[in-house]
């Protein structure tokens, strides 16, 4: 399990409602159900989600990346074992002398049990390429 910054956010929304404890103490008790609820959905939510082990992935690219030209690069994803489609945000970054060209760093989509989802960007070299003077 993953907390993210939003599950944080939904935890921090329970410290005004102990705040509001001083002014009366049954808001104690509405903070305490609030935060139960919460854990009961976060546990549901990681018991749901398909398990580390469930995923493969697969990146496909030019053996020698070119300098002067543009690269396509390919990232399949796949699912196995008994799970529903997953909405995934796959992050790739390509190595440290080139940048993407063409896509985002970010690449949204849908990975449907036992099918290879195809995730693809371009990457280039950072700066031209000028030949050596003698």
């Amino acid at each position: 399990m993953q907390f993210t910054p939003r599950l944080f956010l939904l935890i921090l929304l329970a410290a005004p409602l102990l705040a509001a404890a001083a002014l009366w103490p049954g808001f104690v008790w509405i903070a305490a159900i609030y935060l139960l609820v919460l854990a009961v959905v976060a546990w549901t939510d990681w018991r749901v989600s398909p398990a580390p082990g469930q995923w493969r992935l697969r990146r496909q690219h030019e053996e020698r990346l070119s300098l002067a030209a543009d690269n396509l690069v390919e990232v399949f994803v796949t699912l196995d074992g008994p799970a529903r489609p997953t909405r995934v945000w796959l992050r790739d970054t390509p190595p440290p002398t080139f940048r993407i060209v063409e896509g985002e760093p970010v690449l949204p989509g849908t990975v449907a049990v036992g099918e290879a989802a195809r995730f693809a960007y371009h990457c280039g070299a950072r700066r031209a390429i000028r030949p050596r003077r003698r």
